[in-house]
């Protein structure tokens, strides 16, 4: 009799064994309180919570290039700039109106630029020479303009802007 007692346990143990096992979810399907094994993804789960947020979409919209343009009267280092227009040609009106405004009687334009900024390095004795350099960061603009003066110059910044393109709706 105590053969079969054996046999009979560990027959009971094997089949609790196998209701466990059948219970069980699916990996990364929790099973405690969920007696389904719904994915928690599904509404009817007891772990839903909620939709998953989106994500940001890309503004309505499109980008327009923005200008800036530089002009100046070499002999007097008088200068027109202006940034954010709406097209090469618009920037370098605008700058050598400027320039004229201020006084220049033979402005030429200097350069133009475009969704990057600008910068003018000149020596501290205004008339001398000017170096300039675009880059995507002001501060790159800069450095690039300084280290293209002569050393003996004492240079310095006289100009730095940014015409970056904006969104239009």
């Amino acid at each position: 009799m105590r053969k079969y007692t054996s046999v009979l346990f560990m027959l009971v143990l094997g089949l609790l064994a196998m209701a466990e096992a059948a219970a069980q979810c699916a990996p990364g399907i929790p099973s405690a309180g969920n007696p389904g094994c719904i994915p928690p993804d599904q509404d009817n789960s007891p772990y839903y919570q909620g939709a998953p947020a989106q994500t940001p979409s890309q503004p309505a919209g499109h980008w327009e290039d923005r200008w800036g343009a530089i002009s100046m009267e070499t002999a007097t280092a008088i200068a027109g700039t202006v940034e954010d227009q709406p097209s090469k040609q618009a920037a370098t009106a605008e700058s050598l109106r400027r320039c004229s405004a201020n006084g220049g009687k033979q402005c030429g334009l200097l350069f133009t630029f475009y969704n990057q900024c600008a910068a003018i390095a000149q020596s501290k004795s205004r008339g001398g020479p000017v170096n300039w350099a675009t880059s995507m960061k002001s501060a790159q603009a800069e450095a690039d303009a300084l280290s293209r003066c002569s050393s003996d110059a004492g240079c310095h910044i006289v100009y730095s802007r940014c015409s970056r393109p904006e969104l239009v709706r």
